[in-house]
């Protein structure tokens, strides 16, 4: 009692560090000791560094992260956002060390922690390295006037731009040829100009006189001198002139695969950028090395675009940016930019299956292309040049074959060609039957035969069986797994019939040991002779059968139920009135256990109302053996069978179901010895019966006073996941490894 108390203390201290609360306030005795205190606590973090750093380029940085709580004691790791670390970073517990830090290597770095006690923490640490990058500036004339020119006595405004890094540290000041310019009553320096985003700087100058003509500097700088100053020089002057844009080649054509370059031509004083977009899809992939860039600047106004696909045709814009010259509405052109390709052709390959005697015409089209115009169609047979048809319609040829022969059988190639390549369409004519189709839904393939052999019921259908003429008969090769000597004589399987379409064909492969497993190779052979094989794989295992557990948490009075499927059965009423067709319905069952309940078959008859007639019933202990029970039943119109167990007052009272199944006729008496044999040992041969356990979906129902539970069950659904769903009903099985359950 002592060890038990020991264990069961020590199992809910374990478990409390886990959780997320506090769960231990005295002292408790654990393996034999007294524990003074049992806190947990989430991690608690802290930095040596202020949230933002703005350090200088080339400069060491050393951040350190503090655990200043925790129970258990944390574990620590750094992150970096965006990207990964680089390698002049180095991390040591709580401690990260930059050794000369590059601009790349601004962004936020995060010390995590955890210990599994509530969430993780993070503290994070924003590093700004001190940068002046991307300087422009753009002048704007007389904005009172429609103007786009520099004129005495109007207005003119300079605007200066540069990307800082901290963006609050820029300071601009202005040079006029050279010397440091102050504001005057028509010199106006503003810092923010409130028409352009912040960080622009601006020089207004409100009556330009003669004077004003000089070339102004825009310095941009930071507060550390570890980062040099970025500067401009703009020319002002009544000889600016505004941009002109034109476009000198407006259809350009490029083969696939090929470099291309597309020009507009661009003067202005001060030139201006060209920037560069695909009119139909600004996002979509300009081109290797250009990304999806929405626009590409260009300081000569061409656009170079390598190793061109055919998605890249299209229509492209050109258009004079803003920066660095006047700040006038754009000029604007177009490019028309055709890849040129070999043309696409379908189909590529196709199987042509005709008889003797018969037509065919073969057709090769194209389906795209750059010029899509085909220039000349050529066929070969078998690599022999044919006499082959013009191009009617222009887009495609066809051979037309008014009579298959021996000597037209063949490989037939046709190759239509453009004025920048061609394509080819492949067509395998031939008089080959297609290949046999398995059918894997066989109600009981399976029949043993000896306690050593087994016998297989194959049955398959022929895919389009008049494509070439009438099967004649089928060649069946087995050959055992595994065993290279295993391989039988071939065996004929005459055809007496005409095979239609989904005419269902049998044969019984016999002489089957068990346990081994086979390939079987199924061959259709017609006139022309020996058509496209088809193989499959059998493998003799053990079946599945069906029991209730009686186990808890099983009541005394639960129900497991099973459903067939619905019969559709009709009788005639009136003058002409027959009586109903017997059915038996026939099942193998095991019921042993001095708590053994009751296994009940029911008939459910469907019309106006449902309704369930009691056909057959068996109580308590049936020794331990499989036995055979059978019924005849005379439904009056569509209906199912119910099988239904009852659990019985203790656990030892399982009931097991196997071999369930409905044929037409009434039940016949079978020899008593049949009673305790296995069940994969007791299948006669005969007519299929209508086996509503494989094949079919299945309805089980599970009664519990307080519980009603239905659920759709199909033949190949996992059986650990049904047993999981229903649990007063489970299987009993073995590995089964081909596309089938057997009985």
């Amino acid at each position: 009692m002592v060890f038990l108390k020991i264990m069961r203390q020590t199992t809910w201290i374990l478990g409390c560090l886990d959780s997320e609360l506090v769960c231990c306030r005295n002292s408790r005795l654990v393996a034999g000791r007294t524990r003074e205190h049992c806190h947990t606590a989430p991690p608690v973090l802290s930095l040596s560094v202020p949230e933002v750093l703005v350090v200088d380029p080339g400069t060491n940085v050393e951040v350190e992260c503090f655990i200043d709580g925790g129970d258990p004691r944390p574990e620590l790791w750094w992150s970096h956002s965006p990207g990964p670390m680089l390698d002049n970073t180095r991390i040591e517990g709580g401690k990260l060390w930059i050794t000369a830090i590059t601009n790349e290597q601004s962004g936020f770095y995060n010390c995590s922690a955890s210990n599994g006690v509530g969430n993780q923490a993070r503290k994070s640490v924003e590093i700004l390295v001190r940068a002046l990058r991307n300087g422009r500036f753009w002048i704007t004339p007389d904005p009172f006037h429609d103007d786009e020119k520099i004129h005495l006595e109007r207005e003119v405004k300079v605007s200066c731009q540069v990307e800082a890094v901290p963006q609050e540290e820029l300071t601009y000041r202005w040079l006029k040829n050279g010397r440091a310019l102050k504001p005057s009553g028509r010199i106006i320096i503003s810092r923010n100009d409130q028409e352009f985003p912040p960080g622009v700087s601006s020089l207004d100058i409100i009556s330009m006189r003669f004077s004003d003509s000089a070339t102004y500097t825009c310095v941009a700088s930071l507060r550390s001198p570890a980062v040099g100053e970025l500067s401009m020089d703009v020319n002002i002057s009544t000889s600016i002139e505004p941009p002109v844009l034109e476009v000198l080649i407006p259809v350009v054509e490029a083969l696939e695969g090929s470099s291309v370059e597309l020009l507009c031509t661009v003067s202005g004083k001060p030139k201006p950028l060209v920037l560069w977009s695909r009119m139909e899809d600004k996002d979509r992939e300009m081109g290797p090395g250009l990304g999806k860039t929405p626009e590409w600047e260009t300081l000569d106004g061409t656009l170079r675009l390598d190793n061109v696909s055919r998605q890249l045709s299209g229509v492209y814009r050109c258009r004079t940016g803003r920066f660095n010259a006047l700040n006038v509405p754009p000029r604007e052109g177009s490019v028309q930019l055709n890849v040129l390709y070999p043309p696409v052709v379908e189909p590529e390959f196709a199987d042509v299956r005709q008889r003797l005697g018969r037509g065919v015409t073969l057709s090769c089209r194209v389906v795209s292309g750059n010029p899509l115009r085909v220039t000349s169609a050529a066929w070969t047979l078998g690599g022999v040049a044919l006499d082959g048809p013009g191009l009617e319609p222009p887009d495609r040829s066809e051979l037309m074959l008014p009579r298959v022969t021996a000597a037209t059988y063949g490989v037939y190639e046709c190759r239509l060609s453009t004025a920048v390549g061609s394509g080819s369409c492949c067509f395998n004519l031939t008089g080959r039957a297609y290949a046999p189709e398995f059918y894997f839904d066989t109600p009981v393939p399976v029949r043993s035969r000896t306690a050593n052999t087994y016998s297989f019921i194959m049955q398959w259908t022929q895919r389009l069986p008049s494509a070439v003429g009438n099967v004649l008969a089928y060649r069946l090769e087995v050959q055992e797994e595994d065993s290279p000597s295993g391989r039988r004589r071939p065996e004929l399987i005459p055809v007496n019939r005409t095979v239609e379409i989904g005419s269902l064909l049998s044969y019984t492969v016999n002489r089957l040991v068990i346990p081994r497993s086979y390939w079987l190779e199924l061959t259709p052979i017609t006139s022309y002779g020996p058509g496209d094989m088809a193989t499959r794989r059998i493998h003799y295992t053990q079946r599945y059968y069906m029991f209730i557990e009686a186990s808890t948490p099983r009541r005394p009075g639960d129900r497991a139920r099973l459903l067939s499927p619905l019969y559709n059965i009709s009788t005639r009423v009136g003058f002409r009135a027959r009586r109903p067709q017997p059915f038996c319905f026939s099942f193998y069952y095991h019921m042993y256990g001095k708590h053994v309940g009751s296994l009940n078959v029911l008939v459910r008859i469907l019309g106006v109302r449902t309704v369930e007639t009691p056909v057959w019933s068996l109580s308590g202990n049936q020794a331990e053996e499989w036995r055979l029970g059978s019924v005849t039943i005379k439904p009056s119109g569509p209906f199912q069978v119910v099988l239904e167990a009852v659990r019985g007052p203790g656990y030892l009272g399982d009931i097991g179901i196997d071999d369930v199944s409905i044929s037409k006729g009434p039940c016949t008496k079978r020899p008593f010895s049949e009673k305790g044999q296995p069940p994969h040992l007791r299948n006669q041969p005969g007519e299929p019966p209508l086996d509503f356990l494989q094949g079919q979906s299945i309805l089980l129902q599970v009664w519990r006073p307080e519980l009603h539970t239905v659920l759709q069950v199909r033949p190949h659904q996992d059986l650990v996941q049904l047993q999981h769903d229903l649990p007063a009903l489970k299987f009993n099985s073995s590995s089964y490894e081909d596309q089938y359950l057997p009985p």
